[in-house]
């Protein structure tokens, strides 16, 4: 059988999981697609190669196909995302000292409203620096959640930093920022490093956030509609096996491969699992729901959860609410999943 070659650009991080098994564990093939992966350092790289047509589709942050379609970029993409790709996945890291000061004002792994009112108030002493890898992303909402959590303003109290989610552990190890809100692996390997200790998973802080989407170019999608839903079957067969407690030491030692992440393979498997170093003594904290690869109805866009995001953004992107629901009901639509999933009975749950 002939197999239709796809390009998709994808981030060192854990939940690239399910292109990286659609592609290793032979799902895209048996579905007729000839995947071919290809990392890029940041999002922005990302966001370029896309917009230029240097491929068609990439992993990508949920927020940047919305910030993509509507012109927040040096090129401007109309760009859909029929696929989530993983759900939370992100943690919150804090250099030693800090993460010492916090637990003395009442912070704890897993209590986001705690840690939040600490945060507030260590943050009325100076401002803070929060490392995030994009503008656009839900790490950024996240961080300002969590502050409203504690009666704080995120904008008002920290000052965010931008860098590549690999580099972001460096970035804090070198003291240029106070803590990351970064996904895994990376928040692990700066506790790892003995630079750091983890504060919270994202998922404490909100619940099946989708973080990650399948990010296509719109022209391409329509014009290969039948190469997508084949894509699409391929990477939800690898979310139902990514999904199962015995194929999480083989995902991890996939993952770990200098093509991938190149990365310890515990230190992947720790977010696999939801249960995380959290600092220098050993001590494991633990979330079932820090990162949910799904095969199922969970990869299917949530029309709510593009408007919430459309909302959310309003204000710091500086454009009108209804341009952006207008965005967000064209980026997450879910007509194209729905047509593709529907052989394998999965719907919308």
């Amino acid at each position: 059988m002939s197999l239709a070659q796809v390009e998709c650009g994808f981030v060192a991080l854990t939940d690239s999981a399910l292109l990286v098994a659609a592609l290793e564990m032979g799902f895209a093939a048996e579905e007729g697609v000839d995947l071919v992966l290809r990392r890029e350092a940041s999002w922005s790289s990302i966001r370029d190669k896309v917009s230029l047509g240097v491929y068609p589709m990439a992993h990508m942050l949920a927020p940047l196909p919305l910030a993509m379609s509507l012109g927040l970029g040096p090129v401007p993409a109309e760009i859909v995302a029929p696929f989530v790709l993983g759900l939370d996945g992100n943690t919150l890291t804090a250099a030693r000292p800090l993460a010492a000061e916090l637990r003395d004002l009442g912070a704890a792994f897993g209590d986001a409203d705690a840690t939040a009112r600490a945060l507030v108030r260590r943050a009325r002493r100076d401002r803070l620096r929060v490392g995030v890898p994009y503008p656009h992303s839900m790490h950024r909402e996240l961080v300002r959640l969590l502050m409203e959590r504690g009666g704080g303003d995120a904008d008002r109290d920290f000052d965010m930093v931008v860098a590549p989610p690999s580099l972001l552990s460096e970035v804090l190890m070198a003291g240029e920022v106070d803590m990351v809100m970064v996904g895994e692996p990376w928040g692990s390997v700066a506790v790892e490093r003995g630079a750091a200790e983890m504060l919270l998973t994202g998922a404490s802080i909100r619940r099946h956030t989708r973080e990650k989407v399948l990010g296509v170019r719109r022209d391409w999608a329509e014009e290969n509609a039948a190469i997508l839903a084949q894509l699409m079957r391929a990477l939800a067969r690898a979310g139902a096996w990514a999904g199962k407690a015995d194929s999480l030491q083989v995902l991890a030692e996939i993952l770990c491969l200098p093509t991938y992440l190149d990365c310890p393979s515990p230190l992947i498997e720790q977010a696999l699992r939801g249960a995380f170093v959290i600092d220098g003594h050993g001590h494991v904290g633990q979330d079932p729901c820090a990162l949910l690869l799904d095969g199922g109805a969970l990869c299917i866009p949530d029309s709510a959860e593009g408007l919430w995001l459309a909302d959310r953004v309003s204000a710091p992107w500086g454009i009108a609410p209804a341009d952006l629901r207008r965005a967000a009901t064209t980026c997450f639509a879910d007509t194209a999943a729905r047509t593709a999933l529907a052989p394998l009975g999965i719907t919308p749950g």
